[in-house]
């Protein structure tokens, strides 16, 4: 947590008058000795983008969420659930409630869930990949009118920008924000959340409000 707390001061002293934020953890931060909820896949480009096609027009009338997840073994399926449901929710701006859902094991889940809006949510989850993996996820927006989705048709597995191969074996690098140098995607996210809720008091609650709806979904 150090790491991101250090880029958190670094963007409240840059663009603030003295503000100061406290991150608890990954999925609270501490402003004004009120603790504020996180849900940092929401500052991830890849969602906003697929978010503004949906609110833009550019797909139309929405049907069907495609969502699927494979994470490191040992995550708990409800830390996942609760991740893609709210990323579900946030996509449409509709709160989700789950409809069904079917265990395998400790490793897997399979879920169906219900936008207030009627767009019904497909989520297939498991914690099945190796410590050394990276976690593989897709979103798929169906449509009327247009399908879009968060990964290249003939990607099977997340894409870096740079790729090493050394005698460490391969390493592999993916820089998204300039200020924030070194922090992975979803470490960068966090960081910006926390940032925006500590400057945005309205976006503070925004988030606080999501956290109520998710609690309220029978995950």
């Amino acid at each position: 947590m150090e790491k991101l707390q250090k880029g958190l001061d670094f963007l409240l002293e840059k663009y603030t008058d003295g503000k100061k934020a406290e991150l608890i953890s990954r999925d609270t931060v501490k402003v004004d000795n009120t603790e504020i909820p996180l849900l940092p896949w929401r500052c991830q480009r890849r969602f906003t983008e697929l978010r503004d096609l949906v609110r833009q027009g550019r797909i139309e009338d929405v049907s069907v969420i495609r969502v699927s997840h494979i994470a490191k073994k040992g995550t708990p399926l409800a830390t996942i659930l609760r991740r893609e449901l709210d990323i579900c929710a946030f996509l449409l701006d509709s709160p989700a409630k789950v409809q069904h859902k079917v265990y395998g094991g400790e490793v897997a889940c399979n879920m169906v869930a219900k936008l207030e809006n009627g767009v019904v949510c497909t989520i297939e989850v498991a914690a099945t990949l190796p410590a050394t993996a990276s976690p593989i996820d897709k979103h798929e927006i169906i449509a009327r009118r247009g399908v879009a989705c968060d990964r290249a048709v003939d990607t099977q597995v997340p894409q870096h920008s740079v790729y090493v191969f050394s005698e460490k074996g391969e390493e592999a690098y993916t820089d998204t924000d300039y200020e924030l140098y070194g922090l992975s995607e979803e470490d960068t996210a966090v960081v910006r959340q926390a940032f925006l809720a500590a400057g945005d008091a309205v976006y503070a609650k925004s988030l606080c409000s999501a956290a109520e709806a998710l609690g309220r979904a029978d995950i």
